[in-house]
């Protein structure tokens, strides 16, 4: 049975997902979900059709191919994706200085930030990271997003992201990387290539695309316009 599309927002204008919301089109609508960025070992087809039919473009849809594995390089590409992030934000997010604190406030008003005597105002727009079940590789790079914008270390944010979403859980390795994330000052590795390639644009299909006899090519990829993708040749891909 498939599981059921939810998503949560961590702040303002900030949501994590499992994969099932970025392809449901009322529950992305609703949220008003204008950005998506995706982390999946697959491409999934419902990201041309259902996820545009939602009004997300492929220039403000990223994909990295990236799986759930305490090898897996997310430290590559914690700062591109966290430029993308940035590049997309609803005002709110843009000006974020501190982490949300719950407090009662006039009716359709939850919560205020930090510091701050005034109330939030919905954001007009929001972001969706999402990944299979809305546990580790999206909460690291929730984290990842929030260290670099607060200027914050692991544990806090982690924490704080687990009061939103009790269930999130960084694996080994992810866990790990944050750490360096936050030692490197949030520009990664130091003299190391990263294992992924990139695509934008027209390029995306190009690439993505699978042939099929007799019929030819079948595009994939036109609901993403940017792509971080594992050479198939990588023998991570085979284990």
């Amino acid at each position: 049975m498939p599981e059921k599309a939810w998503m949560e927002e961590i702040v303002p204008g900030l949501f994590l997902g499992n994969i099932a919301s970025s392809y449901n089109k009322e529950l992305l609508q609703n949220n008003k979900i204008t950005a998506i960025v995706s982390l999946t070992s697959r491409y999934l087809l419902f990201w041309d059709t259902a996820t545009k039919d939602a009004g997300i473009t492929p220039e403000r849809h990223m994909w990295a191919q990236v799986q759930d594995a305490k090898w897996e390089d997310l430290l590559s590409l914690m700062k591109d994706i966290c430029d993308f992030i940035d590049s997309v934000a609803p005002p709110q997010l843009s000006s974020l200085t501190a982490l949300p604190v719950p407090v009662p406030l006039a009716e359709g008003v939850v919560e205020e930030v930090a510091g701050s005597s005034e109330p939030i105002i919905p954001p007009p727009h929001a972001v969706l990271i999402h990944c299979v079940c809305g546990v580790s590789r999206s909460s690291t790079i929730i984290a990842a997003y929030l260290m670099r914008k607060l200027q914050m270390e692991r544990d806090a944010v982690l924490q704080f992201v687990k009061s939103r979403k009790g269930h999130i859980r960084p694996n080994s390795g992810f866990f790990s990387q944050l750490k360096l994330w936050h030692e490197s000052k949030y520009t990664g590795w130091e003299n190391k290539e990263s294992p992924f390639r990139v695509f934008e644009g027209d390029a995306v299909p190009s690439r993505l695309g699978i042939g099929l006899e007799p019929y030819g090519m079948l595009e994939i990829g036109s609901g993403v316009g940017i792509c971080f993708q594992r050479p198939k040749s990588s023998p991570r891909e085979q284990s």
